[in-house]
């Protein structure tokens, strides 16, 4: 559910700020100028969230794939202790072929790219070390 809060700038402007509260969610905030603007926001953003595909737009921009990609073999996979070199070895894969790409940018036909590609048969490959030896060949 939405509610807004009208604000007072220190120059007199009027802004609007709207705020988005769905159970099991992070609250979403964002200020507007005008009050209609807000209302709008809040809809998408409402919609978005119950659809499950809300993704804040200032930090998925300026993330990518890469990124993530690190960030999971750096913090999450160590934990993991089965088929942790698989992982890696996929990851670097997908790392090296979309890595580039923001969040935000990544869509269907982005991901269908690598699939139309002669690299990517590869993953079709079980074990990590045939995966390995034959992407590096190529």
């Amino acid at each position: 559910m939405a509610t807004y809060q009208k604000r007072m700038g220190k120059d007199g402007t009027v802004s609007y700020r709207a705020l988005v509260r769905i159970t099991g969610f992070p609250p979403q905030s964002a200020t507007f100028k005008s009050k209609t603007k807000a209302a709008e926001w809040a809809m998408r953003t409402e919609i978005a969230l119950r659809d499950g595909k809300y993704l804040p737009q200032m930090e998925s921009k300026r993330r990518t794939v890469g990124e993530l990609i690190d960030r999971y073999l750096n913090e999450e996979l160590p934990k993991k202790q089965n088929k942790s070199r698989d992982i890696r070895v996929q990851l670097g894969i997908w790392r090296d072929l979309i890595g580039q790409y923001s969040l935000t940018a990544i869509k269907t036909d982005i991901l269908k790219q690598p699939l139309l590609q002669q690299d990517f048969y590869l993953l079709a490959y079980k074990t990590a070390a045939e995966q390995f030896y034959l992407y590096r060949i190529y």
